[in-house]
């Protein structure tokens, strides 16, 4: 006759250690969330900086600083360079060898361009070399 009793204290640490063993994994997937997670918020805080930056750089001003209307917003190098994912030293390379269209000058030292520019370029992929 076989004892019962000999085979629950193996049963009972096999329960425990596959239960340790699944709590390790869990854990474990719950540490690579956090990691996402943070990557992801991250990411968010990224984009809301670009937005606003974006944001800020938006006029809506005829050249001579008079209100302009929404109709035709103009945007400022800084603007169209987080607008075309390039540098402002490469916009106003840019400009300079002809590759952007020739921007509307808020004033001396300001160049923007008015988004129908900045589109047709980006679609053009003049921004590339």
């Amino acid at each position: 006759m076989i004892d019962e009793s000999d085979e629950r204290p193996d049963i009972e640490e096999y329960s425990v250690t596959y239960l340790r063993g699944r709590v390790a994994e869990q854990q474990q997937e719950l540490d690579e969330l956090k990691h996402s997670i943070d990557d992801l918020v991250g990411l968010v805080r990224d984009l809301t900086a670009t937005h606003e930056k974006v944001a800020r750089s938006v006029a809506v001003l005829k050249p001579n600083g008079e209100p302009h209307g929404l109709d035709a917003p103009i945007i400022s190098a800084q603007g169209a360079a987080a607008f075309l994912g390039v540098s402002t030293s490469t916009i106003d390379r840019m400009t300079r060898d002809g590759r952007m269209p020739e921007p509307v000058r808020v004033s001396e030292r300001r160049p923007c361009w008015t988004v129908r520019q900045l589109m047709e370029v980006r679609a053009k992929g003049l921004f590339k070399k």
